[in-house]
């Protein structure tokens, strides 16, 4: 392994700016430095941070870090590589901007890193600096970007070899800070043994953004003030804190899954030993939403639902903490407005509407004259980002401030203040809260919920007594409780928790209808995600899912994920099964369908057995014997136990000829009925066959058409579709391009293999 690179910054003391007779200076040292996290957002954080020194405004303020081991040798990086990442603050520009980048550059020094020798090294350094320049030291700040478990390894290093004699020592510790609490307080007390409490700084950017920043200053500024209801249980509804996010987290589900496995996995040993977590190795259920409700003992706030909500795959992108008061307002101009419009004060973190932070008053606040939580905020009238008919006042900085959080939080540790930082009191006290959650979400066999931004109403919930009620599922099963511990201050309801279905593949638009794409893992876990939904809406809407699926090998990767990851979510009991086709042999037969989808699913799923619908192949003259009237029956049995004769979902393998069910080229269209008996031309094996025919399939709610297995003989078939929609033609000898047309009106889509692109 390579050495960790330490960066070492000057900083110039405030009052002594202005003179070419500098007396004192801060030190800064990082231990890695390269990152990429440093370049992107620290390395500006810095340069802005001199910048602003260099101009008299802020005391010394340099810092940077990185997070991992390097070959790199000491010069070698190339600092002018930077560049395109500085931007200098307003009204520093041009040869201006030049000469602020040449002089950061030259208050940069790297060594490298990696033995206690290393350590006697870079303090011989330091004081052969400032000898040279004749300057004394007023503070040292080291940031440990490294992994947790070098911790106290380092501490002891600083307490032992860089401690200075004189002025503060003050080190910077970096996310995460332990996976539970037993592993939280391990690290605490390491870092302990050779640290002050008041010298360990442990940094979360997200308390550094002027959204977050805002809301003390606010109450401060505001406190006391008779047109504000008061802060406590008699007042105030609830307090909602929320970060929602659009993006899902496509490309990085393998990422998630193993932070998530290797969290819990003490908790998990269990699934381990039982050989369940590597079954899920193409089945995530790494939760990708969580709401959850706590409840404080404090007698100020008792009563009171903190609601604490985050998620990705969402349909907006905003961040906030929000004040709700009981709604006891009344307005003679405006009825609407008094019953749609509560009154809130919102501190608007980040939102893609108003983009930018402030505090958002509802119109019943509009008379008061409350104080910005920093001088030089403007107010204005918005409507409200989600609500048009609500009028608010926004209270918002001039300019939008461009500094990255890392800017804040750095001239903060620079100036001894911890408020912006997690002690080691907040972040036991958090983790003592967490962990049960953690432990029972690791021990829970129960997969997250799916959702999707057309199913989002399936997460809405509602706060009662008891807990957390989600509205559009009729059962529990995605709660998972607090464990009540005696003496806790805090107790918490059920937390939800669930999963998006976005990063199942890539989701574009085909032949006009709605495709997904990946290798046969991903479309296999999309078409599960979308046939759950379809289930879960139908059993809301009728009490019953009737799911037609084809044989074949295909198919068997979703088969496979249906099994490993919905066997306990999905409505399995109020489930009907059907074939999309069948040939004509005994049940027991090795070419039957039922017996393939007997072997791969049926027998592994909770499906009562009287809802499982075979063709009647074999009846009491023969297979498929006319005199039998199979395909009667069968139609019969088709209308009477849907009601309409309609399927709620059903699934097409497309043969390597374009063929689905047993509707091959060549043959007739079927429109009179729902089930026929053909005899299929050019095949091997088995002709004579049961099938849905077309009107079963125009009819049905959904269909899905499958495009998988071998490359080379698939290629062919989408070759012809595309040369088919390409031509605009009525009819071009594809049973599944005739399906697909016949549908132009009716939800279908497409699931292929994304080497066939």
């Amino acid at each position: 392994m390579g050495p960790w690179f330490i960066l070492i910054t000057f900083g110039l003391c405030a009052h002594e700016v202005a003179s070419a007779n500098v007396s004192c200076r801060d030190t800064i040292v990082v231990i890695g430095s390269t990152g990429d996290l440093a370049r992107r957002y620290v390395w500006p954080a810095i340069f802005d941070n001199f910048v602003l020194r260099q101009n008299g405004f802020a005391k010394c303020a340099l810092l940077t870090f990185g997070t991992y081991r390097s070959t790199k040798h000491a010069g070698e990086f190339n600092f002018s590589s930077l560049n395109s990442q500085l931007i200098c603050p307003l009204g520093v520009d041009g040869e201006l901007c030049d000469r602020a980048k040449r002089a950061f550059e030259d208050h940069v020094r790297f060594l490298p890193f990696n033995t206690e020798d290393d350590f006697r090294s870079l303090i011989r350094e330091l004081e052969r600096l400032y000898a040279e320049e004749n300057v004394s030291e007023l503070g040292r700040l080291f940031y440990l970007a490294i992994p947790p478990s070098a911790y106290s390894s380092v501490c002891r290093n600083i307490d032992t070899h860089a401690r200075p004699t004189k002025g503060w020592l003050r080190v910077v510790l970096e996310k995460p800070f332990g996976r539970d609490q037993g592993s939280a307080e391990e690290l605490a007390q390491k870092v302990a043994e050779y640290l002050e409490e008041d010298e360990v700084y442990r940094i979360d950017h997200y308390l550094g953004k002027t959204g977050v920043q805002q809301i003390v200053p606010f109450r401060e500024n505001n406190d006391g003030s008779p047109s504000l209801p008061p802060w406590n249980a008699r007042s105030v509804q609830r307090i909602e804190v929320v970060m929602k996010e659009r993006l899902d987290v496509k490309g990085r589900t393998q990422f998630f899954d193993e932070q998530w496995l290797g969290q819990y996995s003490t908790y998990q040993q269990h699934l381990v030993e039982d050989g369940v977590v590597s079954a899920l190795s193409n089945a995530s259920r790494t939760p990708t939403f969580a709401s959850v409700v706590l409840y404080s003992r404090d007698a100020r706030w008792s009563g009171v639902p903190f609601v604490l909500t985050a998620g990705k795959s969402l349909n907006e992108r905003t961040s906030y903490a929000k004040v709700m008061f009981k709604n006891n307002f009344f307005s003679v101009a405006n009825t609407t407005s008094t019953s749609t419009c509560l009154p809130e004060i919102v501190f608007m973190i980040q939102d893609e509407i108003l983009r930018k932070p402030g505090v958002l008053l509802s119109w019943h606040f509009d008379h008061v004259h409350l104080n910005p939580p920093f001088p030089g905020w403007q107010v204005e009238t918005v409507r409200h980002p989600t609500n048009g008919s609500c009028v608010y006042s926004f209270i918002s900085p001039s300019i939008v401030p461009t500094a990255n959080p890392y800017g804040a939080l750095i001239g903060a540790v620079l100036d001894g203040n911890r408020g912006q930082f997690v002690d080691t009191q907040s972040l036991l006290e958090s983790w003592r809260i967490w962990t049960p959650l953690l432990q029972n979400l690791g021990l829970s066999s129960t997969r997250p919920h799916l959702y999707s931004l057309d199913s989002l109403h399936s997460l809405d919930f509602s706060l009662g007594p008891d807990g957390v009620h989600l509205l559009n599922l009729a059962n529990s099963m995605y709660h998972v409780n607090f464990p009540q511990a005696n003496g806790q201050q805090l107790d918490a309801l059920p937390g939800i928790f669930a999963s998006s279905s976005i990063d199942q593949g890539n989701l574009s638009v085909l032949f006009g209808i709605p495709t997904y794409s990946g290798n046969r893992f991903e479309i296999a876990d999309s078409m599960a995600a979308h046939i759950y939904m379809a289930a879960r809406d139908a059993v809301a809407r009728g009490g019953h899912f009737h799911l037609a699926l084809p044989g074949g090998q295909s198919p068997l990767t979703l088969y496979q994920t249906l099994v490993l990851r919905y066997r306990d979510v999905f409505p399995w009991e109020q489930t009907h099964v059907w074939l999309t086709d069948e040939r004509c042999v005994g049940l027991d037969g090795e070419d039957s369908n039922i017996l393939h989808l007997s072997a791969h699913l049926l027998t592994l799923l909770p499906i009562p057995y009287h809802q499982v619908h075979p063709f009647p192949t074999e009846l009491q003259h023969g297979l498929c014997s006319e005199e039998d009237n199979g395909t009667w029956l069968h139609e019969r049995r088709l209308n009477s136990t849907t009601g309409t004769g309609v399927l709620d979902y059903v699934v097409l393998g497309v043969g390597i000829d374009g063929h689905v069910a047993s509707l091959f080229p060549g043959a007739s269209q079927m429109w009179n009925g729902l089930v026929e008996l053909v005899e299929v031309q050019g095949v091997t094996g088995v002709r004579r066959r049961m099938t849905l025919t077309h009107k079963a399939l125009q009819l049905a709610r959904h269909v899905s058409l499958l495009i998988s297995g071998s490359h080379q003989e698939k290629h062919g078939v989408f070759t012809a579709l595309k040369t088919c929609f390409g031509s605009h033609l009525t009819g071009c000898g594809l049973p599944a391009y005739d399906v697909i047309l016949s549908r132009r009106s009716s939800p279908t889509s497409l699931y292929i293999d994304a080497l066939l692109l």
